[in-house]
């Protein structure tokens, strides 16, 4: 037989563990490829849905002075504080190791990709593919060459940037902090809202078309 504070203390530390891989896993890697809203509006509200759910049952079992009801009555507030105050570092370095992840695993396209565009007298216009990655080059002076990230929507987007000048670490942010003024603020008709920096030349970085 299942005892109801076992399967109460269960219920506690599954929904612990589901808060963390969304704020850790789930949620920066959505951010990174689709538009958050569906995250923000859905994912959100129904995770705190859950704890309140949690919560109430568990103070219905501390009522009849259930041990275990009572350490998940104190331990839910308290770790839901926790997820509040930690939420935006937690997604931000989710972000930067998902982003960096992809980044690894794709590099040896990117390399091609840069190589042969370097080869060229004149690059090709308009988006291209190439293996797993889509690219749009910006001639410059120096030629820029852009890799989007796929499965995003219009308007604002994320991509893979080899800038060989390294203009574009002035525009560097951490924690959605927003730059000032650079040198380099447009690329492909996109304003560049701000970019991390990644290895060598290549930077990840958010673009807004208008």
């Amino acid at each position: 037989m299942w005892r109801f504070e076992n399967v109460l203390l269960g219920a506690m530390f599954f929904w612990m563990a589901l808060g963390i891989f969304f704020l850790l896993i789930f949620l920066p890697a959505f951010n990174a490829t689709l538009t958050p809203v569906f995250a923000s509006m859905v994912i959100g509200p129904a995770y705190v849905v859950s704890g309140v759910v949690l919560w109430v049952v568990a103070i219905g079992g501390a009522l009849r002075k259930k041990v275990g009801a009572l350490i998940v009555v104190g331990a839910v507030p308290i770790f839901f504080v926790i997820a509040v105050v930690s939420a935006a570092p937690l997604m931000v370095a989710g972000e930067i190791a998902f982003n960096f992840t992809r980044f690894v695993a794709l590099r040896p396209f990117y390399g091609r990709v840069i190589g042969q565009m370097q080869t060229l007298p004149q690059p090709p216009l308009g988006r291209k593919s190439y293996g797993l990655v889509d690219y749009q080059v910006d001639p410059g002076p120096p030629m820029r060459v852009l890799f989007p990230h796929r499965g995003q929507l219009l308007g604002q987007w994320h991509a893979t940037i080899y800038d060989p000048s390294d203009a574009l670490a002035e525009q560097v942010w951490w924690l959605h902090r927003t730059p000032g003024p650079a040198r380099l603020q447009f690329l492909i008709g996109s304003y560049i809202s701000a970019c991390r920096p990644l290895v060598g030349h290549y930077y990840d970085c958010l673009l807004i078309t208008r």
